[in-house]
């Protein structure tokens, strides 16, 4: 086996909502969204409803995807608590220092920056549906 990609999909309360957040909070780009009538929207509209988004930023995709589409697709019975962490993503970046300044008031820090064992430098902040996402730039 080959792995091409792999593409962390977060099972969230509101696609719109977390498309909002990782857009205009952390930068990403929209990409597609489907509605809960398998309805395609590849141009974002802020007031559409989704059950499905993707976006990306240079070269890393995330989906999201809300529980109640899931558990249709599925066929499961799956539940989501925002107090719970979900997932935790973790991002290498280039610009630590200035994107740190940048989103630090507008979401929820959980780890200050700080310089790790294994020769990173890294913070990390909740996201609006509980996830932890983790942010990186290896020490020189």
């Amino acid at each position: 086996m080959k792995v091409k990609s792999i593409t962390p999909n977060l099972l969230v309360s509101s696609v719109k909502e977390s498309v909002e957040f990782y857009t205009e909070i952390l930068g990403f780009k929209y990409v597609m969204g489907v509605d809960d009538n398998k309805e395609l929207y590849l141009k974002h509209d802020k007031n559409q409803e989704l059950g499905f988004a993707i976006v990306q930023n240079e070269i890393n995709q995330i989906m999201f995807q809300e529980i109640s589409n899931t558990n249709a697709d599925l066929d499961l019975d799956l539940s989501i608590d925002k107090k719970i962490t979900n997932a935790i993503i973790y991002i290498e970046i280039d610009g630590f220092d200035d994107f740190y300044e940048e989103i630090k008031d507008k979401t929820e820090i959980v780890n200050e920056p700080r310089h790790t064992f294994y020769g990173m430098k890294e913070f990390y902040i909740r996201d609006n549906s509980g996830n932890i996402v983790g942010f990186a730039e290896r020490l020189v």
